[in-house]
């Protein structure tokens, strides 16, 4: 369970002033074989700004909570099954996720065998949880797929970045479901596709095609690879839609 607070200025540019990060270990206890973890994230920030504008809200704060929870069992033969969940349980106009702000950001079931990793349900795709992108200071507040933000959009008063979120990395299956597949990391290189049926964010694959509107994609296939290097990780791989 991790915690953040920031202080800082926002006028044209915001820049933070004061950061702390109260790191607590997850919660957790054992039914019989399984195993239950509780934890969660917790952002907040407290700023000025200086935005004129008829009708925009003045506070100067704003946070999120994200509870998570996962059920797991371990066996014998080295499988381990899991059932794991994360939840936004609080955010206001100018914090969010990058999951449309659902309450449900993640339901998913996980199977892990010596053979690689598969994943089923509302989750990230491949090219999303492989994807490299460039380093960050603070991951809620970073330029590259912010989750919180100082400026208000004039005309509707919520978050700037909802207009135009900045995200380099793919992710255009969000968390609908979908199954994916890892493979074990060789030789500091690893391979893995996610396939996602429809735009619907009901857990089970292939349950719902979602709503009927226009420009929904169905079908998204993504495959993308890994190599690990001594200084970090430089990744490539391409996705198809």
């Amino acid at each position: 369970m991790r915690a953040f607070l920031l202080a800082g200025a926002a006028a044209m540019i915001a820049t933070p002033a004061l950061a702390g990060d109260w790191t607590i270990s997850p919660w957790s206890t054992n039914f019989s074989d399984v195993s239950l973890t509780l934890g969660g994230r917790a952002q907040g920030t407290a700023f000025t700004a200086s935005q004129p504008a008829a009708g925009i809200d003045k506070t100067s704060a704003s946070g999120a909570a994200t509870l998570t929870a996962a059920l797991q069992r371990d066996y014998d033969s080295g499988l381990t099954l899991a059932l794991k969940g994360a939840f936004e349980i609080y955010h206001d106009r100018l914090s969010g996720d990058n999951y449309g702000d659902d309450v449900v950001q993640k339901v998913y079931a996980v199977a892990q065998t010596g053979l690689g990793r598969v994943e089923v349900g509302m989750t990230d795709g491949a090219a999303y949880a492989l994807a490299v992108t460039g380093p960050v200071v603070d991951d809620e507040t970073t330029l590259d797929n912010a989750n919180a933000t100082f400026f208000r959009d004039p005309s509707t008063g919520r978050a700037f970045v909802k207009t135009f979120a900045l995200n380099s990395a793919v992710e255009s299956s969000l968390n609908y479901a979908k199954i994916s597949y890892y493979t074990p990391r060789l030789f500091g290189v690893q391979l893995a596709a996610s396939y996602t049926p429809s735009e619907g964010k009901d857990v089970i694959p292939f349950l719902s095609t979602g709503p009927r509107v226009a420009n929904r994609q169905e079908s998204i296939w993504k495959r993308r690879s890994a190599t690990a290097t001594l200084s970090g990780r430089s990744r490539s791989g391409f996705t198809a839609a």
